[in-house]
């Protein structure tokens, strides 16, 4: 068996003389060695001036190059139509229980589909990305309009519950006595069977419009409203008898001496937080109900020396506006 020969010095050690046959094998190899005289190493020195420039004018030219086509990429990028994330559906029905249907019709000149509710029926719908509606038993709605100008829905007859987190006036329900507009909110709308309706805040406020005439109804209030007439006076759900009563008959009531004697008892029990209905009230009088619309105010808020009484006698918008804005503070 052949044994591996021992490493010798000379492997390892330059100092070590090499045996004969070491010798005769470095000898053999002695005209491939390098001869730094023949080839000297110049990796300090600098590039020639011409090999520089073609250098130079290469790295420029790429440069160009390269510059060009992210100019080509980028336009036809700009070329193609921007990718958007999918829109959601105007209106999505995404439960129907009990005696609930879902039809398509016509109504005026647009195309819409209805949702009809019979007994102990439920239908609840998503409106877009800003929020859902319940419809309750024995119920009609019309799905009217929906996109990026808004959300309109008509309530024809029943119970509607929307819960919608938007800006201000992106979603209104219409019914047969004027336009609930929705300023961010949670509310109930409820319409019989003449069209009379009940609006009752929840959550945010809401702007109840009709004829030009404007009920603002916060959360904890509420407002009737009828055909021809447009909303009531809003009032507070716990606001005493005397002046809910007041605010549901003062537009059916005759400027007059009829309408002063049954002002009076409810202007005595107003709070501070009852001015919402009497600023309505005042806002919609007649120039002979103004001086005790606005010793009412004063008495509820106790604080006549911020009111413009004179102007406010004369009916001045800017007066209007400035006394609005000073008593939502306690709205």
């Amino acid at each position: 068996m052949n044994e591996t020969p021992e490493p010798t010095p000379w492997l390892t050690d330059p100092r070590a003389r090499p045996s004969a046959q070491e010798a005769r094998l470095e000898q053999a190899l002695a005209p491939l060695r390098f001869d730094a005289e023949r080839h000297p190493l110049a990796l300090d020195e600098a590039p020639a001036p011409a090999a520089k420039s073609r250098r130079l004018a290469w790295a420029t030219a790429l440069a160009a190059l390269f510059a060009a086509a992210g100019w080509w990429v980028l336009r036809e990028r700009a070329d193609q139509p921007a990718e958007q994330a999918p829109l959601p559906r105007a209106f999505e029905v995404i439960a129907l229980q009990g005696d609930a249907s879902l039809s398509s019709g016509v109504g005026g000149a647009a195309a819409h589909e209805r949702i009809v509710c019979g007994d102990g029926a439920l239908a609840h719908v998503r409106v877009g990305a800003i929020g859902s509606l319940t419809l309750e038993e024995n119920s009609r709605l019309r799905l009217e309009r929906g996109g990026p100008d808004g959300y309109q829905v008509f309530l024809e007859q029943g119970a509607l519950s929307a819960s919608i987190f938007a800006a201000p006036r992106v979603f209104t329900v219409g019914t047969p006595a004027g336009l609930a507009v929705d300023l961010g909110c949670i509310y109930r709308t409820e319409v019989e069977a003449d069209g009379s309706t009940r609006l009752k805040v929840t959550s945010g406020r809401v702007s109840f419009e009709a004829d030009g005439r404007r009920s603002l109804v916060p959360a904890g209030a509420e407002c009737h409203a009828l055909p021809g007439r447009g909303p009531s006076a809003p009032v507070w759900s716990d606001a005493p008898p005397e002046l809910q009563q007041l605010a549901l008959e003062f537009d059916a009531l005759a400027p007059g001496a009829a309408r002063l004697e049954r002002m009076q008892p409810a202007l005595a029990v107003a709070r501070p937080r009852d001015t919402l209905t009497l600023f309505h009230l005042l806002e919609r009088a007649a120039p002979t109900d103004r001086a005790l619309l606005v010793a009412g105010l004063e008495a509820a808020l106790g604080a006549s020396e911020a009111f413009e009484t004179e102007r406010l006698l004369a009916g001045d918008p800017g007066a209007f506006a400035a006394l609005r804005e000073l008593l939502e503070r306690e709205w």
